[in-house]
């Protein structure tokens, strides 16, 4: 049950919303091969905001990620998939955003034990 938030600051570009679902995709399979989970368990977003300060620098940009995951991995899973996430999301946005300095991070923790869904 992997939940995916992308969270990115308004002065860099994640293209269309195709491109945007395809990043989405590309982490669902560094999710899947990597957790491991199922593709229809996965789910997430990506979005832009407006109001944001990297430091003291107003044109730097950033970009986080937050990934919350079932308890039961590893710290050594938990870290690998941080680790293939950031090399796929940092390569999406170098390439969409050639001429732009941002701050990448990724987080990825267990969801909290008091977690409901409902299909």
């Amino acid at each position: 049950m992997p939940h995916l938030a992308i969270e990115y600051s308004d002065n860099l570009t994640i293209g269309t919303s195709d491109d945007a679902r395809k990043l989405m995709a590309d982490c669902y399979d560094v999710l899947v091969r990597e957790l491991p989970t199922t593709l229809p368990s996965c789910r997430g977003y990506a979005e832009a905001h407006d109001v944001f300060l990297v430091g003291n620098d107003s044109a730097r940009g950033y970009v986080s990620v937050y990934i919350k995951v079932l308890a039961g991995r590893t710290d050594e899973v938990l870290n690998k998939t941080a680790r293939d996430i950031f090399k796929t999301v940092d390569a999406f946005f170098k390439d969409k955003n050639p001429n732009n300095v941002f701050d990448l991070a990724v987080d990825v923790g267990n969801l909290s034990g008091a977690y409901i869904k409902e299909v």
